[in-house]
C-alpha cells in the first residue's frame, strides 16, 4: 500500500474512531511524553524555589503571604495567590526536596497535557469539526518543543492557559444557546473570574473573550454577561486587592512586580531576549538574585523598590527612545519565535508559527469569525511582553492558537490526499 493509500485509509478512518477515545489518547500521550522525558533526564533534581514557591514555603512555615525574593523580603503581590496555594499542600506532604520537586513535574505536566485534550473540543465548538484539534492535540502531545514551561512548574503559565482554552469553549458553547439564563452563563464567569486571579497577563485576552460573546449575543443577554463578569472578577479580585492594601500599603489587584520587569527589560545593557540578557549578567539586579539586593528591597519595601525600578525604566525609555522601539519591535517577533536551546527546540519554534498562519488562513474562509476571535485572544495577551524581555515561557500560554492552526492546515493536507486516493482507487 503506498503513502497516499495509507493516508487516504487514516482520513477515512479517523471520523469513525469515537472521539472520546481520542481525547484520551491526546491527554496520555502528552502526560507519558513529558513524565517520560522528566524520569530520564531527572530534572527533578533541579529545585526550583523561585517566587511563587518561596512564597507557598513561607504560607507553609510562618503562615505569611511572604518573601518571595529571600526569606526576610516581606509581604509580597509579586505573585498571585492561586498557584501558591496549589504549591503550599505539595510541600506539605511531600517536604522541600526532589519529592515536591518531582509531584510539581507532574503536576504541571497534567495541565498541559488537559490543553491538548481540550482542542478537538475547541475546533469543534468552532465549527469545523473535532479532526483538527486531533491533529492539533497530537502533534503539541508529540512535540513539547516549550518542555520547561510546560513541565518545570516553577510558575502558573499550564494552569493559566487550561483555563483560558476552557473559558473560549465555554463562551463559545454559551453564544449557541438560545437565550441563556444565568445559569448558563456561571460556568464562564466562574472560569473566568478565577483565570482573571490566576494570571494578571490574562485580563485583557478575558476581556476579548467576554466582548466577542456578548457581540453574539442579544443585548438583554449581553448586558447580564458582562454584569455577572463585573461582579465575578470583582469578588475575586477585591479581597486580593485588600489584602495587598492592609500588608503593604497600597490597592494592588494583579501583582506587583511590572516595574521591576520593565526596568530589567529596559536599561542600557538589556537585550530583548531573557536568556541573552541572564548570560549577560543583568537578572543580578533582580532582588531574588542575591542578599544584597534583596536587603535593597526588604529596606524599602517591595511596593517603593518596584516603584523606583519603574520610573528608571521609564526615564530610560524618554531618554533612549529610538533602542526602546527597537527592543520592542525584536521582543515582538520573539515572542512568536523564541530563541530555545536546542536545534530541535528552535527548528519547531520557526515552522510553527509559518504552518499555523496557512491552517488559519484555511479556518478563516470557514469560520472568519472564530479566527478574529483567535488572533484577538492572543494579540491581546502579547501586549505585556512587547514591553519586557522576551521567555519562551511567556510565549506558552497562547501557543495552543498556533497549534490550532497547524491542526487545520494538516487535517486539509490529509483530507485533500485522501480525496485524490478515493478516487484513483475509484478510477482503476
Amino acid at each position: 500500500m503506498g503513502a497516499s493509500a495509507w493516508i487516504g485509509n487514516w482520513s477515512r478512518r479517523l471520523p469513525a474512531v469515537d472521539s472520546r477515545v481520542w481525547l484520551w489518547v491526546i491527554f496520555m500521550t502528552a502526560a507519558i511524553v513529558r513524565i517520560g522525558i522528566i524520569l530520564a533526564r531527572k530534572t527533578y533534581l533541579q529545585l526550583e524555589h523561585v517566587e511563587p514557591a518561596s512564597v507557598a514555603l513561607s504560607l507553609l512555615h510562618n503562615g505569611t503571604f511572604a518573601n518571595a525574593y529571600c526569606t526576610t523580603s516581606g509581604p509580597t503581590a509579586h505573585t498571585g495567590p492561586v498557584y501558591v496555594w496549589m504549591l503550599t499542600p505539595i510541600f506539605a506532604l511531600f517536604g522541600e526536596d526532589t519529592g515536591a520537586q518531582l509531584a510539581i513535574e507532574v503536576m504541571s505536566t497534567l495541565w498541559a497535557a488537559a490543553v491538548y485534550l481540550m482542542l478537538p473540543l475547541l475546533t469543534e465548538m468552532v465549527g469545523v469539526g473535532r479532526a483538527p484539534g486531533i491533529y492539533a492535540g497530537l502533534l503539541g502531545a508529540l512535540m513539547p518543543f516549550n518542555f520547561w514551561a510546560e513541565t518545570k512548574g516553577s510558575f502558573e503559565q499550564p494552569v493559566a492557559t487550561f483555563l483560558l482554552v476552557l473559558l473560549f469553549i465555554l463562551l463559545g458553547r454559551l453564544v449557541r444557546v438560545p437565550n441563556p439564563n444565568v445559569a448558563a452563563m456561571l460556568p464562564a464567569v466562574a472560569v473566568g473570574s478565577l483565570l482573571a486571579i490566576t494570571s494578571s497577563v490574562m485580563v485583557l485576552p478575558l476581556g476579548i473573550l467576554a466582548l466577542g460573546a456578548m457581540l453574539r449575543l442579544s443585548r438583554p443577554d449581553a448586558v447580564r454577561l458582562a454584569a455577572l463578569f463585573a461582579v465575578g472578577v470583582t469578588l475575586v479580585l477585591l479581597p486580593w486587592g485588600y489584602r495587598n492594601h492592609l500588608e503593604m500599603g497600597k490597592w494592588i489587584f494583579t501583582r506587583s512586580n511590572f516595574g521591576l520587569e520593565f526596568w530589567l527589560s529596559n536599561n542600557d545593557r538589556a537585550t530583548a531576549d531573557y536568556n541573552t540578557n541572564v548570560d549577560l549578567g543583568i537578572m543580578e539586579m533582580h532582588p531574588a538574585s542575591t542578599p544584597e539586593q534583596c536587603a535593597k528591597l526588604r529596606a524599602v519595601g517591595e511596593v517603593a523598590f518596584h516603584a523606583a525600578a519603574m520610573r528608571t525604566a521609564q526615564e530610560w525609555v524618554a531618554a533612549n527612545p529610538q533602542r526602546f522601539l527597537a527592543l520592542t519591535a525584536e521582543r515582538a517577533y520573539l515572542f512568536w519565535v523564541p530563541k530555545m536551546r536546542r536545534p530541535a527546540q528552535t527548528l519547531i519554534s520557526l515552522l510553527l508559527p509559518v504552518f499555523s498562519l496557512a491552517g488559519l488562513f484555511l479556518l478563516y474562509r470557514r469560520q472568519p469569525r472564530a479566527v478574529w476571535l483567535l488572533i484577538g485572544v492572543a494579540l491581546s495577551y502579547q501586549v505585556t511582553f512587547l514591553l519586557v524581555q522576551s521567555f519562551a515561557r511567556y510565549s506558552y500560554p497562547v501557543q495552543w492558537v498556533l497549534w490550532v492552526g497547524v491542526g487545520v492546515a494538516v487535517h486539509a493536507g490529509i483530507s485533500r490526499l485522501g480525496e485524490r486516493s478515493y478516487s484513483g482507487g475509484s478510477g482503476s
